[in-house]
């Protein structure tokens, strides 16, 4: 009995352990490689899309590692959350907040959110959210939205949206399939379920566009090359999605990691990492 206890226990933590060092379980953008991606990149862009911004601090990293002409543009449909960065933000010309959402259609939505500062508003009526009060909020489809305000490019597209990430994809495909979106960063978790989107979504979306999916992982990525069911895990981890014409060279890439499928999977990940 106690074998079969340690049995379990090693199962459980060395899968969360090796899972973490291949870019899951940990939203922590100074450990899980987000900010590794923004230090390689960053003193490239001209123009960034910040959507779920909640306090600005992934944006105000950007603005710390970029040129000052970087024009950075934050969406933030939460009430609580965009009243903040106002203050934060308050004179910056290159900083233009919106208190929108991002979805596939121009329409006005339920939001469900709460009163105080946080990540885990959302389109969606998650269950684990259930003191959460309502509201409405305006929804913006990006293709129009870029067209609207003559947007030639966007160098970086960050998605932390709580399970709308899809729609929202939906919503920019136009501008993903004319390559004018450079590097698209979305959040994959178990909000998914509820949104009742999947990862096979978002590798349909990009048949017709030259970008490949990465997990962002500590000092690395992996190539999920073609989907496949055993991704479809709802484990949280960030995902970016690019051309890999557009990685520089000093961003180690693993290929084709399936974690703990079988020994010889594990086996491969232990001597990569």
């Amino acid at each position: 009995m106690q074998i079969k206890k340690l049995i379990r226990y090693f199962n459980y933590y060395g899968k969360t352990f090796f899972s973490r060092r291949l870019g899951e379980y940990n939203l922590n953008p100074w450990t899980n490689g987000e900010y590794n991606i923004v230090n390689k990149l960053a003193n490239s862009w001209d123009i960034v899309f910040d959507a779920g911004a909640f306090k600005g601090e992934w944006s105000q990293y950007v603005m710390n590692k970029s040129k000052s002409s970087l024009q950075i543009f934050m969406f933030e449909p939460s009430p609580a959350n965009y009243k903040y960065l106002r203050k934060k933000f308050p004179d910056k010309s290159n900083v233009h907040l919106y208190n929108y959402a991002l979805s596939n259609s121009n329409i006005t939505s339920p939001f469900y959110f709460e009163s105080d500062l946080s990540g885990s508003n959302a389109l969606y009526d998650h269950p684990q959210n259930e003191d959460f009060e309502q509201t409405e909020v305006k929804c913006v489809k990006l293709d129009d939205f870029i067209k609207r305000k003559k947007i030639q490019k966007i160098d970086f597209l960050k998605m932390d949206i709580e399970g709308a990430e899809v729609p929202a994809i939906q919503g920019c495909i136009e501008t993903l399939q004319k390559g004018k979106i450079k590097f698209l960063q979305i959040e994959y978790n178990k909000t998914w379920m509820t949104a009742g989107c999947k990862l096979l979504e978002v590798f349909n979306l990009l048949k017709d566009t030259d970008m490949e999916i990465f997990r962002i992982a500590p000092k690395k990525l992996i190539h999920l090359g073609e989907y496949n069911i055993h991704l479809e895990n709802f484990n949280p981890s960030n995902l970016l999605l690019c051309n890999p014409i557009h990685l520089p060279s000093n961003i180690k890439i693993l290929k084709d990691v399936y974690p703990f499928l079988n020994k010889e999977t594990i086996c491969f990940s232990k001597g990569q990492i």
